[in-house]
C-alpha cells in the first residue's frame, strides 16, 4: 500500500497489516470494533490485540495528516 499525502507531497508505504486495517476502516464507515473484528478473522489474532493496533494506526495517520476527523 503506497499513501500520498497531498499536501506534504509525501509518499508513504504500508505493509499488507496496514493495508487491511485501512481497507477495514473505509468498509466500516471508520467504525473500529467491526474494523478490528474483521482484521482479527482475517489475520486470525485476538480482536481486543487488533483494536489496539487500529487505534495505533488511527492515531499515526491523524499525525501525518494522512487522515481526519469529520462529523
Amino acid at each position: 500500500m503506497i499513501v500520498l499525502a497531498e499536501r506534504s507531497g509525501q509518499y508513504y508505504q504500508g505493509s499488507s497489516t496496514a493495508r487491511a486495517m485501512w481497507c477495514a476502516l473505509q468498509t466500516h464507515a471508520g467504525d473500529l470494533s467491526p474494523a478490528a473484528q474483521s482484521v482479527a478473522t482475517e489475520f486470525d489474532v485476538p480482536v481486543s490485540q487488533v483494536r489496539a493496533d487500529l487505534e495505533t494506526f488511527v492515531g499515526r495517520l491523524l499525525e501525518l495528516s494522512l487522515l481526519e476527523v469529520t462529523a
